[in-house]
């Protein structure tokens, strides 16, 4: 029996050993915060950032030497976008730490870190929120605790963006267009803008089975991106592939987020039609030009208003011929156009053209046309 005692003594003596092994062994980086936060970069070029990290950290000898020293590293920053690594910014960064036992330190590590333009763009097309600089600081006695710092992209270097005008034509420059089902059709938003930063804004349409109080649409594309100028600029972004594959009026937009409430943001219109669907229920009557007129540029076409119209269109023909040379459209509420509106070439000094005039409802149904007119061209 006294040996039996003995036994069990020393079993609860190797217990409380391995108790204090494990405790000693224990992570002792509590926590790691970082300056900036967020990093902000500039959207233009590469951008060299100085970063504070701050590693609070405890000495997990609670027995031994009155201090103890340990080594506090890093091995790299990586740069994470949505969950991935993409890049490496730095190596390894590491200082040594020296403390009583069981007490609190912090110790600060001070770098650069530099992002290059290709990866600047990287930042700049990712979903807001999904961008951080990582890294995982370890000490001799335990780790690795993550510490990440957020990344988003802020103002240019002469102040914050703002949008001034937004225009908006279709490929051809026009205001309103008629297509056939399945045909490509692409608009151009047209932007002023004042100092640098990141575009943020959206296509959004209303399509022919929306009810009429969905003013604001739905968004065809989220758009994110960066215009530079020293003062005032101005870009150009192309709309994707517009829906053609429904009969009806299409209304687009492109919606800016801005602060200047002045700003005022243009709505294009489109109809889609199916071959030659509807018949002509009425015959439309023109005004001018007049028949067999000789025209010049400032010449207007101007023609009675036809009821239900929601988009009219001008096509210009060579003589006697079926295909189109040229055609613009204008919206219902309008009743003249310029002739200063088409593309003039091709247009000989001389020679007989004609021109007709077409009318269509929001479903895209042809409702008018008017007879062909004769002019020469001065």
């Amino acid at each position: 029996m006294p040996v039996l005692a003995s036994l069990k003594r020393l079993v609860v003596l190797l217990g409380v050993f391995c108790l204090a092994g494990f405790q000693q062994a224990h992570a002792t980086v509590n926590s790691v915060t970082s300056t900036p936060s967020p990093i902000v970069l500039q959207v233009q070029g590469s951008n060299s950032v100085s970063v504070i990290w701050r590693v609070n950290r405890t000495n997990a000898n609670s027995t031994g030497s009155p201090t103890t020293t340990e080594i506090v590293s890093s091995n790299s920053a990586t740069l994470i976008i949505g969950g991935s690594v993409v890049e490496t910014l730095a190596g390894t960064i590491s200082q040594a730490s020296t403390t009583l036992p069981g007490a609190v330190t912090t110790v600060i590590f001070q770098e650069t870190l530099t992002f290059n333009a290709a990866v600047v763009r990287q930042i700049l097309n990712a979903a807001p929120g999904t961008v951080v600089v990582q890294r995982l600081f370890s000490d001799t006695q335990g780790g690795p605790v993550t510490a990440q710092a957020a990344v988003t992209p802020g103002a240019g270097n002469a102040g914050p963006l703002s949008v001034t005008r937004v225009d908006l034509k279709f490929e051809n420059n026009s205001r309103t267009a008629i297509a056939r089902k399945g045909d490509v059709l692409r608009a151009v938003a047209e932007l002023n803008f004042r100092s640098s930063g990141l575009l943020n804004a959206e296509w959004r349409i209303v399509d022919p089975t929306a009810s009429q109080g969905s003013a604001r649409g739905r968004i065809l594309e989220v758009v994110r991106r960066p215009l530079v100028s020293s003062g005032q600029g101005r870009n150009r972004i192309f709309s994707p592939p517009l829906p053609t594959s429904r009969n009806g009026l299409y209304l687009l937009t492109f919606f800016v987020e801005t602060e200047d409430a002045s700003v005022e943001l243009p709505i294009l219109r489109y109809v889609v039609l199916e071959g030659s669907r509807g018949e002509v229920t009425r015959d439309i009557e023109t005004f001018t030009p007049t028949a067999e007129a000789l025209i010049t540029p400032d010449t207007v076409f101007n023609w009675e208003a036809v009821e239900d119209a929601a988009v009219y269109r001008i096509s210009l023909f060579r003589d006697g011929e079926k295909n189109r040379i040229s055609a613009r459209e204008v919206t219902g509420q309008q009743i003249r156009m310029s002739l200063q509106d088409f593309s003039l070439e091709g247009l000989v000094s001389g020679q007989r053209y004609e021109w007709v005039l077409s009318a269509y409802d929001r479903n895209g149904n042809l409702i008018g046309a008017s007879p062909r007119t004769g002019f020469f061209v001065r």
